[in-house]
């Protein structure tokens, strides 16, 4: 296909893309994110005009803008691994994996959804895997947090931000963090979205189905049953300001249906604007100390092997650049949109 990159307002209205036949005639944010996609998509990831790299190393780099305090708490917990017991960094990792995980699984809802003959088990597939992993990465900054503030008389089963006893817990200490989650709360009802969609997968699940739209059509969509989702057009509403079909959800009285794209790229804004939060909000002092009292005890001569080095290199000028269009736009987003949740 040709893609028209333009700004003419006769061409792309109010910075909607829009199809001419067989070009597609976007903006250049929309542009950047579609042409980011097809390159992700043919497992291309270039990080500079004449340079590309993995997929690991090019969503490690695309974490550190969209996420903007991510790198401080990554490094702070790195220092567990190093100079402590290693729970906390253990955790960190995993964290980082699934955000991995999360944003291929946005690539893919898109990609299957963009086929001329869309293949639904793909599509549910795709926004599955995308619910578990974003969720799962919200749930171990929860265990990294437990793990520093070591809340009394609570098991580390308990800590999940959903848990009132645990919000509860760390109030008092740290209540910027523990407000996140209050009710009602963006972070809150973020929080809840994630889960109870995730929690479909237990049940019927989110299925294919096709609803007649009044003056457009029929459309595919996927369902699930409102009473498997019992909270969810409350919280929903909250976030939405009433209009629910700006996350592309539509709630009736039985079923809520998902426009799988705009549902999941809703849910990717709105759930890394919380981890942000997370990630700021999260008292790092102690793993700060621990790394600074062993770097008093140790030489810093450590050689570099040579065959890092190039990479390293490439790392340290990208770094320069964090919070840099080029890794907003190609993921769709831009900075007004990844900003912290309140």
């Amino acid at each position: 296909m040709g893609i028209l990159v333009t700004k003419r307002r006769e061409l792309v209205g109010r910075g909607e893309a829009r199809w001419r036949g067989g070009t597609l005639m976007a903006p250049p944010e929309r542009a950047v994110a579609t042409l980011g996609l097809i390159l992700r998509g043919n497992c291309h990831f270039p990080v500079t005009p004449y340079s590309t790299t993995g997929r690991g190393f090019y969503l490690a780099l695309a974490l550190d803008s969209l996420l903007p305090n991510y790198g401080l708490w990554a490094a702070a917990c790195s220092a567990d691994g190093a100079f402590g017991q290693g729970q906390i960094y253990y955790l960190s990792t995993a964290t980082e994996g699934r955000l991995f995980q999360a944003l291929n699984a946005r690539d893919q809802t898109a990609i299957a959804m963009s086929q001329t003959r869309i293949d639904w088990v793909e599509v549910a597939d795709a926004v599955d895997r995308f619910l578990v992993f974003l969720l799962a990465a919200m749930d171990a900054t929860a265990r990294v947090v437990y793990e520093i503030v070591q809340p009394d008389k609570m098991r580390p089963r308990d800590a999940k931000w959903q848990v009132s006893d645990f919000i509860k817990a760390l109030r008092p200490s740290h209540p910027s963090l523990a407000a996140l989650f209050a009710k009602g709360s963006p972070g809150h009802d973020v929080h809840l979205i994630l889960r109870q969609l995730r929690n479909t997968i237990h049940a019927g699940g989110l299925a294919k189905t096709h609803v007649l739209v009044e003056d457009e059509g029929l459309e595919h969509n996927l369902s699930v049953p409102l009473d498997e989702v019992e909270d969810l057009a409350e919280a929903v509403l909250r976030r939405t300001r009433g209009n629910p079909t700006d996350w592309g959800l539509r709630l009736t009285d039985e079923r809520a249906w998902v426009q799988p794209i705009i549902l999941v790229d809703a849910l990717t804004r709105e759930g890394f604007a919380t981890l942000d939060a997370i990630f700021e909000r999260t008292p790092l002092e102690a793993l700060i100390a621990l790394s600074s009292d062993a770097e008093d005890e140790v030489d810093g001569t450590d050689e570099v092997d040579d065959s890092d080095r190039s990479e390293w290199s490439l790392m340290e000028r990208m770094l320069a650049t964090r919070g840099s269009d080029m890794y907003l736009w190609h993921f769709g987003m831009h900075s007004d949109q990844i900003a912290t949740s309140g």
